[in-house]
């Protein structure tokens, strides 16, 4: 049974929406979404969580139709990680990721031993557990990233959704967090939905991905499939070449420059 299933979804804001859009995630699979500014992909993360609501199409959680779920019973298997998460309140690391264990909680509202243990561990996986007694507030923005995730993963979700998880950390901090949930989807068979601008990054980590353009699917499939030079071009309107990376044998794309755009010619692409 799919962890995630969209059917022909649509979507409309003002000027912008997605269209016709179909995807299907499995237990234990990382799926990456990606595609230029614009295209849809944060869209998507949000019609999965129950954000926003589609205008034409079905959307199942494996195999509930989510618009007849409730909102806690969403927030039990379904953990989103926004992309840019602020810190209003000087709440310590701790006690926001405990937050993530409020939809498991009794009436009273008390967090239990196991809670705890459940916030120590997600703190560790996260690499945050080292400044867990500091304020959010006062901790850098790659930290607080990795907070959030913690909160998110203390949720015990079925479903991780992220929204540009690697967008303020350092190259350490992303490939150790591509490789700590890469493991929780094949260990206990985790979800997980990242939209993920590093075409390179998501080339690696990626089982299937979805690569969208203003609203529409353009290709879903294989890493392989997907990060062709003849589709990142009709997406990106970039040149690049594809080649294999020399040791994870994953597709490697290179963006391919002009002399008179600057550098050597060459650079790896970000999307």
């Amino acid at each position: 049974m799919a962890a995630v299933l969209l059917e022909h979804i649509s979507f409309r804001y003002t000027a912008f929406g997605l269209s016709d859009v179909s995807l299907e995630v499995s237990p234990g699979e990382f799926f990456t979404i990606v595609g230029p500014n614009g295209s849809g992909k944060t869209t998507i993360l949000k019609l999965i969580d129950g954000i926003l609501a589609p205008n034409g199409g079905s959307l199942s959680l494996f195999g509930r139709a989510l618009r007849r779920m409730s909102r806690q019973e969403v927030a039990r298997i379904v953990a989103y990680v926004p992309q840019d998460g602020a810190a209003a309140f000087p709440f310590t690391v701790r006690e926001v990721v405990l937050m993530g264990r409020s939809p498991h909680l009794g009436l009273l509202g008390f967090d239990s031993a196991r809670d705890r243990e459940i916030a120590s561990w997600a703190m560790e996986l996260a690499e945050v557990a080292a400044i867990a007694d500091r304020p959010v507030t006062e901790i850098s923005d790659g930290e607080r990233q990795r907070v959030y995730v913690a909160r998110a993963l203390a949720q015990k979700p079925k479903i991780l959704l992220l929204d540009e998880p690697h967008a303020h950390l350092d190259i350490a901090h992303q490939i150790s967090l591509c490789e700590s949930l890469r493991r929780l989807a094949a260990e206990q068979g985790l979800a997980v939905v990242a939209v993920v601008h590093d075409l390179n990054l998501a080339s690696m980590f990626s089982d299937r991905m979805l690569l969208l353009h203003e609203g529409r699917a353009v290709a879903i499939g294989k890493v392989e499939e997907v990060l062709t030079p003849a589709l990142i071009n009709q997406t990106f309107h970039v040149p690049v070449m594809v080649d294999e990376h020399p040791t994870l044998h994953s597709p490697r794309v290179t963006l391919v420059l002009s002399h008179g755009s600057g550098g050597n010619g060459q650079g790896d692409h970000r999307g």
